[in-house]
């Protein structure tokens, strides 16, 4: 069996993205060290766990009541489940320890971030499905001046 020696010369990408990912964290910790010391930067860090701990749960508890939805209304909607992934990851990101995978993590629980990446890899719906939300379609509203009378229409017969 013959390997191709190009392959066994360069390291695999993932590797250098690995290594760059744990080099970031060590520096992200000396800083925090030097700010905080010590004692300050380990309870910053354990604090941070906590709340992605309990960012988890509630992430747990809201998974069952869309799937609750989910199942009295039927599909649900485009862009629901990678919010909710990308929530998760957010909240586990907080819980592995370091900083920079913190400041991630943080920066995926922001929803405002999950609607833009939604939006760019999902392909779907920009914001996520909720209880008291009315989805209409464009030709079933319309925009109304401030002052004007609203325009009753007759149904269509269509169904």
């Amino acid at each position: 069996m013959i390997l191709n020696d190009r392959r066994l010369r360069r390291p695999p990408l993932l590797l250098l993205g690995l290594l760059a990912w744990v080099l970031a964290e060590i520096a992200a910790f000396g800083v925090v060290v030097d700010q905080l010391g010590w004692p300050g930067a380990i309870l910053l860090q354990i604090l941070i766990s906590i709340i992605g701990f309990r960012l988890l749960r509630d992430l747990g508890a809201r998974a069952g009541e869309t799937l609750r939805l989910v199942i009295e209304q039927g599909s649900p909607r485009d862009g629901t489940m990678l919010h909710g992934l990308l929530a998760a990851l957010g909240a586990v990101l907080m819980i592995v320890p370091g900083f920079v995978s913190d400041l991630i993590g943080m920066a995926l629980s922001a929803p405002s971030l999950r609607h833009v990446l939604a939006r760019r890899f999902g392909g779907g719906a920009t914001r996520p499905a909720t209880p008291d939300m009315i989805d209409l379609a464009p030709h079933e509203w319309s925009r109304l001046e401030p002052g004007a009378k609203p325009r009753r229409s007759e149904p269509s017969g269509e169904s």
